[in-house]
């Protein structure tokens, strides 16, 4: 066997290494039941850190440091994304490490300070906001989801999620099977009290 064969093939086992504890983490959040929209988070996130890191010529999680995903972050921010959009990846990166930490992938934690979110404002619909998305529904069916989304305070993904086995019609009440964290909830589908009810007629 020549030198550089014998070379390649401790490289490809030492990056076999990294990339192991990467799938083991990946695992992790499957088996605890983290949402496909959850585990795409990650394996997006952290699989972009990861690849990063090897082309870097990180072969193992031992010699990940702090200074690496600082110069990762950076590189982010030097691209022009949104602090949120940082934000979210550096939280990722944190679990994942720990992660490697509690597994004995790395001897000692790597911290390091989380990137802060400046001017968040998330986008929300005022009072008299609301006739105006009714009269740009284009069907009933539209103008009901909506109508039931600003009544119950589901999220999007959360109405998606429902059938007809989680929601009762004499009472209003809706059961979430997978919530936020994926944690079920329930929710009644009456109108807030600082929304004004908007009369619709829906068999027009």
């Amino acid at each position: 066997m020549s030198s550089q064969t014998a070379t390649n093939q401790e490289w490809a086992l030492a990056f076999y290494e990294l990339q192991d504890a990467y799938t083991d983490f990946i695992l992790s959040r499957q088996a605890k039941l983290c949402s496909k929209g959850m585990i795409k988070f990650y394996n997006f996130t952290t699989g972009k850190f990861i690849q990063w890191l090897e082309q870097g010529g990180i072969t193992k999680p031992e010699e990940i440091s702090a200074r690496h995903v600082r110069a990762f972050l950076a590189e982010l921010a030097s691209k022009g994304l949104s602090d949120s959009y940082i934000h979210g990846y550096a939280r990722a990166i944190k679990t994942m490490l720990r992660f490697f930490h509690a597994e004995n992938y790395l001897s000692k934690p790597v911290v390091f300070d989380m990137p802060p979110i400046r001017n968040l404002k998330l986008p929300y619909l005022r009072a008299e906001d609301i006739p105006i998305v009714l009269n740009e529904c284009k069907t009933k069916r539209d103008q009901a989801l909506f109508l039931f989304m600003i009544d119950s305070g589901l999220r999007r993904a959360e109405v998606c999620d429902l059938s007809w086995g989680n929601v009762d019609i004499p009472s209003g009440l809706a059961r979430v099977e997978k919530g936020k964290g994926g944690k079920p909830r329930s929710v009644v589908d009456q109108p807030p009290k600082y929304v004004p009810v908007v009369m619709l007629d829906l068999e027009q």
